[in-house]
């Protein structure tokens, strides 16, 4: 008689999480407690959570349990800063001055959902622009994720001769564009992914 064990996973134990959940780690792993370990797939499930960029290391390793067959995998992780705050001025080639606050977080409230606000102003008065975006990427256990965008932005378009050019024959005009628009996404058979949104968007000149 020749019995064959196949090695098993007992539990995956998860340190170092200061403000990530751990619900959401465990939905980037396919490997689960109780099923068989395939080091392919544990290979990649580390590659997945190194790519959200949410940790400074990540750091795996396994332990025995007393039970043959059976084993513990850890992760040790080193949660890093994914919130970031910019604020600019810009000055495009019409001598328009333009400041932007934006505001980013890639695992906005430890969730791993995506958050941007943005807003922007320009010095000629043709309105506030502004942009919020989020992403959730795991909106159930299937990888079914949902991004939603809502902007209210103004484009500039001109024409001349160069920085600071003003005359007469220069062409130049504002365009507000407001819209939203909303996604979902699923991957199936590992290799293929599907799709479905709608989107809407409202396009007036200004300053003609």
């Amino acid at each position: 008689n020749v019995r064959i064990i196949e090695r098993a996973v007992n539990d995956i134990v998860i340190t170092g999480l200061t403000r990530t959940r751990p619900s959401v780690i465990r939905k980037l792993m396919k490997t689960k407690p109780g099923t068989a370990f395939n080091e392919n797939r544990w290979a990649t499930d580390r590659r997945r959570i190194d790519s959200t960029q949410w940790f400074e290391s990540v750091e795996a390793s396994s332990r025995p349990t007393g039970e043959i067959g059976k084993f513990d995998l850890l992760l040790d992780v080193k949660e890093a800063r994914t919130g970031l705050f910019q604020f600019g001025v810009a000055l495009d080639p019409r001598s328009r001055l333009a400041g932007s606050v934006r505001f980013s977080d890639s695992n906005f409230r430890g969730l791993g959902q995506s958050l941007g606000l943005e807003l922007r102003q320009d010095a000629y008065g043709s309105g506030l622009s502004a942009s919020i975006d989020y992403v959730n990427p795991y909106m159930d256990s299937r990888d079914t994720s949902m991004a939603v965008r809502v902007y209210s932005r103004v484009n500039n378009y001109f024409t001349g001769s160069g920085l600071g050019s003003v005359s007469p024959t220069d062409d130049r005009f504002d365009e507000r564009r407001t819209g939203a628009s909303l996604s979902f996404s699923r991957p199936f058979r590992e290799v293929y992914n599907a799709s479905l949104g709608v989107s809407y968007e409202s396009i007036r000149t200004l300053n003609i």
